[in-house]
């Protein structure tokens, strides 16, 4: 309700499912798929209002069609965020908990993306600001630098393809023949994929 809040929040302690939002403050959803915390928040919004947010953990139908200067569009997750009443607009803030298994590397590049259903095609919101890093098990955020005045689906995307915002794997595997290693895998979605590069370390923190 107006007024109301919600404190901590992580990969263990989160809404699953849709989660609504009354008032004309700024509010983070904690919600995520029961595995991963995958928060999204709005800032104050111009007039009290409701919005519902959800987060899904796969790629939205379409995720071909984007404005020219988006590079790469995340083809693993997408929020939900709809204004159900009032005429409120707001900028949006997406967080990520590991930027290595989101494919964020470049928080330069990184900015916060809409599907405009009526073009169709993923827009460019911009970036006013991050927080965190990158690297495994860092967490960090980015928020739009345009305020949403429509809504519903938002995803990370990247001006260049720094953020490779990874593809979706069928299964990857590794065995040892004849003293060497191969390595078999499977994707069911490549968007914007170029070329994939073999890595080894002995130490599972320097890669060659």
């Amino acid at each position: 309700a107006s007024g109301s809040s919600i404190s901590g929040g992580s990969a263990s302690s989160h809404i699953i499912g849709p989660l609504r939002k009354t008032g004309n403050t700024a509010f983070t959803f904690m919600i995520g798929n029961g595995t991963n915390i995958a928060k999204i928040a709005i800032s104050a919004p111009s007039s009290s209002s409701t919005f519902e947010a959800e987060y899904k953990k796969q790629a939205y139908s379409d995720v071909t069609n984007k404005a020219t200067a988006l590079s790469t569009i995340s083809s693993m997750e997408y929020w939900t965020l709809n204004r159900v009443s009032g005429s409120g607009n707001c900028r949006v803030t997406l967080h990520w908990d590991d930027a290595d298994a989101h494919g964020i590397n470049n928080l330069t590049d990184l900015v916060v993306s809409h599907y405009n259903s009526s073009t169709p095609e993923w827009e460019n919101y911009g970036q006013s600001s991050t927080t965190g890093g990158v690297g495994t098990g860092v967490a960090g955020s980015v928020t739009s630098s345009t305020t949403a005045s429509s809504f519903s689906p938002f995803t990370f995307g990247s001006l260049t393809f720094s953020n490779p915002l990874p593809v979706e794997w069928l299964y990857f595997e590794a065995k040892e023949t004849e003293g060497k290693v191969e390595l078999e895998w499977s994707t069911a979605t490549e968007i914007n994929n170029d070329y994939f590069s073999i890595e080894r370390s002995l130490n599972g923190i320097y890669f060659n």
